[in-house]
Formats: structure tokens, C-alpha cells, sequence
């Protein structure tokens, strides 16, 4: 290994136990216990390292939603559309992206529940234009626009339809994740009964 490459692997190593310890924190604590003080002192690092890596506090919970959301997003990129069966391939978009918040919950409580600015930049949907800005959003819109385009789905407004969809979803598993101890079955029975009123809004 190189000297270039050894260096690199020591940067990536830092900045991921700062962003891990930094998101601990901010989920035991919440956004006012944290500080890069305390970050240095739960990796026991001095606080010059930390700021090495990054600016401030704010730019290391920037640091903290990019993590959580790429994990995220890597996830629901994998789901396989097919675009002339539309909204089971919608709800199969919506399906991994529930599966993937529940098995990474810290991020998902972060990011669902959370009023931090940082945060917040990378949970925002509710703005218009936000499928240009958001990768997430971008995807379920253009979905949306091709079924329209084909006549599949009775939409006119694709883009303040994936809001919707999404608003309603996002209800759902902020309460999952909030009640953690709903029995599976009984997640499946609200999932079952949120896609019934997703054909009935969808289907021509």
C-alpha cells in the first residue's frame, strides 16, 4: 500500500468514526448536546483533529444525513421498474424504501422526526421544483410521469403527486418507527391497507 493510499484510508477511517459518533449523540442527546468537544471526546481525539475534517458542528451533521441518506438511497435504487405495470412498481419503490429506514432506524428517526437544519436540507419534499433537487423525489416523479405519458395512471401534476404519496408515507413509518413494537402483522396490515387508497388515488 501506498503512502497516497494509506493516507486516504486514514482520512475515510477519522471521518466516519467522527460522523458515527457525532449521530449517536445527536440520537441519545439531541442537536444541543452536541458539540465537536464532545465528538472528540467520545472517539478520544483531540478537537483540532476534528476540525481538520470539518468546518463545524453543522457541516458534521450535513455529514450525518449524507451517510444515512446514501445508505438509503443505494437501497431503493435497486428496485426494478416496470413501466407498464406502474404503481406495483411504485409501491415496491415505496416497500424497499420502508424496509431500508427500519433497518438503518437511527437515521430514519433523524430524519423523519428531526427539526435540525441539517438535517432537514436532505428530508425536504415538500417544495416545488424539489424532484430537480432530490434524488429520491426526481426518481418516484419521473416514474409517475411516464405512466402518465402512457395513460396508465389518472395523474396531471406528477410532481405534486409523488409529494403526496410520499407525505402519506412518511406518516406511516414515522409512526412505525415512533411504535416500535408493533407487531409485524400488524405493519403489514397498514401497508396492505395504505396501498389499497394508492391504487384507488393512481389507477385510472
Amino acid at each position: 500500500m501506498g503512502i497516497d493510499e494509506r493516507k486516504e484510508r486514514d482520512r475515510s477511517r477519522i471521518i466516519n468514526q467522527i460522523v458515527l459518533a457525532a449521530k449517536n449523540i445527536l440520537m441519545e442527546e439531541g442537536y444541543e448536546a452536541l458539540s465537536v468537544r464532545k465528538i472528540a471526546g467520545r472517539i478520544e481525539y483531540s478537537t483540532g483533529v476534528i476540525y481538520h475534517y470539518f468546518l463545524d458542528k453543522e457541516e458534521i451533521v450535513r455529514a450525518v444525513a449524507e451517510e444515512g441518506y446514501g445508505r438509503i438511497l443505494k437501497e431503493i435504487n435497486r428496485v426494478v421498474f416496470d413501466p407498464d405495470q406502474p404503481v406495483e412498481g411504485i409501491k415496491n419503490f415505496f416497500l424497499e424504501y420502508y424496509r431500508a429506514m427500519l433497518e438503518n432506524r437511527s437515521y430514519a428517526k433523524l430524519a423523519l422526526l428531526s427539526d435540525i437544519e441539517g438535517i432537514l436540507q436532505k428530508a425536504v419534499i415538500l417544495e416545488k421544483g424539489i424532484s430537480q433537487r432530490s434524488t429520491s423525489m426526481g426518481i418516484l416523479t419521473a416514474r409517475l410521469e411516464g405512466a402518465m405519458a402512457r395513460g396508465l395512471i389518472k395523474v396531471k401534476d406528477p410532481e405534486l403527486t409523488a409529494q403526496l404519496l410520499w407525505t402519506t408515507f412518511y406518516g406511516l413509518l414515522a409512526r412505525l418507527i415512533l411504535e416500535k413494537n408493533t407487531p409485524p402483522e400488524q405493519q403489514k396490515r397498514l401497508m396492505d391497507e395504505l396501498f389499497l387508497l394508492v391504487d384507488s388515488y393512481l389507477l385510472p
